[in-house]
């Protein structure tokens, strides 16, 4: 025992392959043995209390290797991940690269097959003209400035794909590149497979001046010629022709806000007859506007509709014209029927802005058309504001300010027609003095509406012809009775057709200015019977009442007028007049609060209200 030990107890050899589990159980068998015989033998004991120290050191060192060994796996297993994220993420980018490149590429051939704008190539130029800053490019920068500019001033609501040649908004000067890159490859596409207009010319001395030739697609070459100090006119001249010969719709319509109507209409008759259907409905809606009468226009514009039963345009003006006309019953009914067709989508000729633009203006109409002056003033204020061109904007303000004139608020009428007036555009100066004549008269000043109709007429005879004696004949007899001049009143009178509503109500009205009552109710009966929706015969047979001293008769009158048009001032003012007549005060003041409502600017309203409150307190 002393000469092994413990060892010669559990150290034995293991023997065998079975080891493991044999081994495990003899060791401990032999440890129970050993501690057994120490309690006897210190030479036992000293020998067990060393195997256990070794067998701690051992479970000490295997703590700390399986601990080392699971450090290691965890940090292997991080970077494995880690190579993992890596590599997917390489992948990916790659993926991404490629669909960025196809995506860009199927961009480019998309932008390629639907351009349709204009792309002026620097010219080529004398080396002279060049050496004084007239480069090729600058020259080509001068021709899009122009094409920019008339653009510009011929915009129109319609849709820019209902263009046989549309240029769209993307006119621009070409700038070559060098060299393999991005910008030629899209060159290169766009050249292939695309459908713009290529711009390119050249500018060369003749034996007498200069000339500047320019190339637009398959069209004949353009050329002007001239001297050499005249070059920026001939480059400009050049242009104009570019427009003229690419965009003939656009081009008669700048023709028409310039006021040469004669070239206008040959380019629209050209385009009738050269064009496709969208080009040939819209060269009637250009012939159309060109028109003196308001009888020509309609026929016009229905040629159009009867291309296109759902062209917008054509039949909102159709509708205006009707009103023109004093045919508002038939107006109303017009318009109607445009809005309600346009709301489907039905035409599609018209951009979206130009669609949102003349439903705008039909919603403004039948405001206007049922005595909501208010509401029809914001449209129009809104129309004014978002306008994309001085032409626009103008015809926006100048319905404004005929909004403002029936909303009896001078003040602010006056400020619209001074902001136009400041243009100084003749064919605005024609309409400003038809609202001029307008706002005097109502504010009753006879005089100074038949000094500035009288003005006018000298100034612009077919034109205020037109625009006063056709549209507003009603007016123009009521100034001369006003003064005493009744024989030019009568004459005025007789002109008026049997079927216009204004003209039997003028003639109420001057039938009234001359007591004779009986005559102006039978007027008034006759314009309620060929529209009998609009309140403005009523309102004028309520004040005839009035004035013969029915005021009961007057009150029933304007409550036919408040229905009809429940958001106009007029009929709840005069009806509080006549309250106040008959001692009702409180009853009036309710009346003119409501109308306030409507016509917040009124002057004499107020005054009128104020007196109300006076007497009731």
């Amino acid at each position: 025992m002393a000469e092994d030990g413990i060892e010669g107890l559990i150290g034995h050899d293991k023997g065998g392959p079975e080891g493991g589990a044999d081994v495990a159980a003899a060791d401990a068998l032999a440890l129970v043995v050993s501690m057994d015989a120490a309690k006897s033998n210190a030479e036992v004991a000293d020998g067990v209390l060393e195997y256990l120290v070794k067998q701690s050191r051992l479970v000490d060192l295997q703590l700390r290797h399986f601990d080392e060994e699971r450090r290691l796996a965890i940090d292997a297993a991080k970077r494995k991940r880690l190579s993992d994220r890596l590599r997917i993420g390489a992948q990916l980018f790659v993926v991404l690269v490629i669909v960025a490149a196809i995506a860009g590429l199927i961009a480019i051939i998309y932008d390629a097959l639907t351009d349709r704008g204009v792309k002026i190539e620097a010219f080529t130029v004398p080396p002279h003209l060049a050496d004084e800053g007239m480069t090729g490019q600058v020259v080509a920068k001068k021709i899009l400035d122009r094409v920019a500019e008339l653009q510009r001033d011929s915009a129109t609501v319609r849709a820019a794909n209902s263009f046989a040649n549309n240029w769209g908004k993307d006119i621009r000067v070409e700038v070559p590149e060098t060299g393999i890159s991005i910008g030629e490859i899209s060159h290169w596409i766009h050249d292939s497979i695309g459908r713009s207009t290529r711009v390119d010319g050249e500018v060369y001395y003749t034996g007498t001046g200069v000339a500047v030739g320019v190339r637009v697609g398959d069209y004949p070459t353009i050329e002007t010629a001239g001297a050499e100090a005249d070059l920026p006119k001939l480059i400009e001249a050049a242009a104009t022709r570019v427009y003229a010969q690419t965009q003939p719709y656009r081009y008669g319509f700048w023709l028409a806000a310039q006021g040469r109507l004669d070239e206008s209409n040959a380019v629209y008759r050209q385009l009738y007859a050269d064009g496709d259907r969208p080009d040939r409905i819209w060269a009637l809606n250009g012939l159309a506007n060109n028109e003196e009468s308001s009888e020509k226009y309609i026929v016009a514009e229905r040629r159009a509709l009867a291309l296109d039963p759902h062209f917008l345009l054509g039949a909102l003006n159709i509708a205006n014209a009707e009103d023109n006309l004093g045919h508002p019953e038939l107006a109303l009914s017009e318009y109607r029927a445009a809005m309600a067709d346009a709301r489907g989508l039905a035409d599609d000729t018209l951009s979206p802005a130009g669609r949102e633009a003349l439903l705008a203006g039909g919603q403004e109409a039948l405001d206007e058309m049922v005595g909501d002056f208010q509401a029809a003033s914001l449209i129009a204020a809104r129309a004014a504001e978002n306008a994309t061109s001085g032409l626009s904007r103008d015809l926006a303000r100048q319905s404004l300010a005929a909004l403002l004139i029936a909303l009896h608020d001078p003040v602010g009428a006056s400020e619209q027609l001074d902001i136009v007036a400041a243009s100084k555009n003749e064919r605005d100066e024609m309409r400003l003095s038809t609202l001029r004549v307008r706002a005097a008269a109502e504010q009753g000043d006879w005089a100074g509406a038949l000094s500035e109709l009288e003005r006018s007429i000298a100034t612009y005879p077919r034109e205020k012809q037109l625009n006063l004696r056709s549209r507003h004949p009603a007016l123009v007899a009521e100034l001369y009775a006003h003064l005493g001049r009744n024989a030019e009143a009568d004459d005025v009178l007789a002109s008026i057709p049997s079927d216009n509503y204004d003209g039997w109500r003028g003639r109420g009205r001057i039938a009234t200015l001359r007591q004779d009552y009986t005559n102006a109710a039978a007027a008034y009966a006759e314009a309620v019977r060929r529209a009998p929706s609009f309140a403005w015969a009523y309102e004028d047979w309520g004040d005839m009442l009035r004035e013969k001293g029915d005021l009961s008769g007057a009150i029933a009158k304007y409550a036919d007028a408040k229905v009809r048009g429940p958001h106009w001032a007029d009929p709840l003012k005069t009806w509080g007049d006549v309250l106040m007549k008959q001692g009702h005060s409180k009853e009036a003041l309710m009346k003119y609060d409501e109308a306030l409502k409507y016509a917040p600017s009124w002057a004499a309203l107020k005054e009128a209200r104020e007196a109300a409150l006076n007497h009731k307190t």
